[in-house]
């Protein structure tokens, strides 16, 4: 099966099925917007430059969390404060839960 191909970049809203996208009644209009936006600025470009773009976009966009995760698989001891600061939190969530609960039942 082949994979619907086109050269224009069209936001519809509608796959290339007819079938319009489900997501369309959560779009807020202002992101409806940005989209007619990116189609004009796109319109005589191919949807390989959009992608292209995107790709950069969503590089960068995630570059921070790239380097922090590199900066933890090298560093254990970061990782343990993290996991150890992560348990006492749940441990005092729990603890009060569990306190709660005794008390509700008449353990307390």
């Amino acid at each position: 099966m082949k994979a619907h191909q086109t050269r224009e970049v069209i936001f519809s809203g509608i796959q290339p099925t007819g079938v319009p996208h489900q997501f369309n009644r959560h779009l807020p209009v202002d992101l409806w917007q940005e989209l007619e936006q990116v189609q004009r600025r796109f319109q005589d470009k191919s949807v390989v430059d959009l992608k292209s773009e995107l790709i950069e976009l969503l590089i960068e966009h995630f570059r921070p969390f790239n380097a922090e995760f590199s900066r933890l698989v090298n560093s254990r001891e970061d990782v343990e404060k993290i996991y150890l600061a992560g348990s006492q939190k749940a441990a005092a969530v729990a603890n009060l839960t569990l306190s709660q609960v005794k008390k509700h039942i008449g353990l307390d």
